[in-house]
């Protein structure tokens, strides 16, 4: 399997697909309607989801697809692409740009490359096992290597986390009360931004109390391949986890001891 060239035509349908949101951006067409679960969904996440989906199925017919909206198409090639169309709804449909296409491709219950698009940011970042983390800013042209910050103690770390929404929903606010109070400083950014900020070494740490496989998919490798850990709230560093969070490795330890103390 020649990975680079799934990675090459991956930034490329990412691309194009953060093009068709762009074009609802911001825009009274999203015809907005909620789930079971209160998230929403618009004719803009399946447009992007549809467009991906065809371009997958065209050039890689043998392998399965998981999405977002539409489910799960089975393969034979034992690869399956991971769909997040448009990660950060909330964002999205509230006219604020922390809102990304996310796309990855899994093998045996890992996560082997992952394509994160910020379509009105301009920023793209990607990452495939064994070649490193790699980020486009917003004013350049090339990507550049990045990686997750070097800081020792999470009494010097500045860090973010999901919508305190998500906490409540799953009870575990207390966590991330604890953990805010023993930090330098905590900022407001969630969904994958939020990641993507640990992943370029913006910020130290990132909590995620409520995740699903196309969100952990594409950002495993990002923070991985960065030098830094992504795993869920029991420090299982499965992509498969219902919560998820990412920092350098001597803040995991740290992190992980005040989660598991809950």
């Amino acid at each position: 399997m020649d990975l680079k060239k799934r990675v090459d035509f991956t930034l490329e349908v990412a691309r194009n697909a953060g093009n068709i949101a762009a074009t609802y951006y911001g825009t009274n067409k999203l015809n907005t309607e909620f789930k079971s679960d209160e998230s929403p969904v618009t004719v803009a996440d399946r447009a992007c989801e549809k467009f991906i989906r065809e371009r997958i199925e065209k050039v890689f017919p043998e392998d399965g697809i998981v999405g977002e909206e539409f489910g799960v198409k089975k393969g034979t090639s034992g690869l399956n692409w991971y769909i997040d169309p448009i990660d950060g709804t909330q964002s999205f449909v509230t006219g604020v740009p922390f809102f990304a296409t996310m796309i990855a491709i899994e093998t045996e219950r890992d996560s082997i490359m992952g394509v994160v698009h910020f379509p009105i940011l301009n920023e793209t970042v990607f990452a495939y096992t064994g070649g490193g983390t790699w980020w486009k800013r917003h004013n350049t042209e090339k990507f550049e290597r990045t990686f997750v910050t070097k800081t020792s103690s999470l009494s010097l770390a500045r860090i973010t986390s999901s919508s305190i929404n998500y906490w409540k929903q799953t009870k575990r606010e207390e966590i991330l009360f604890d953990i805010s109070k023993k930090v330098k400083w905590v900022h407001g950014w969630g969904d994958s931004f939020g990641q993507i900020l640990v992943a370029t070494g913006r910020l130290d740490l990132t909590l995620d109390p409520l995740m699903y496989d196309w969100d952990s998919m594409p950002l495993k490798p990002l923070v991985e391949e960065a030098g830094g850990i992504f795993s869920d709230f029991g420090g299982n560093r499965d992509p498969f986890g219902r919560s998820a969070f990412s920092c350098n490795p001597v803040l995991h330890e740290e992190v992980l001891k005040i989660i598991k103390s809950y």
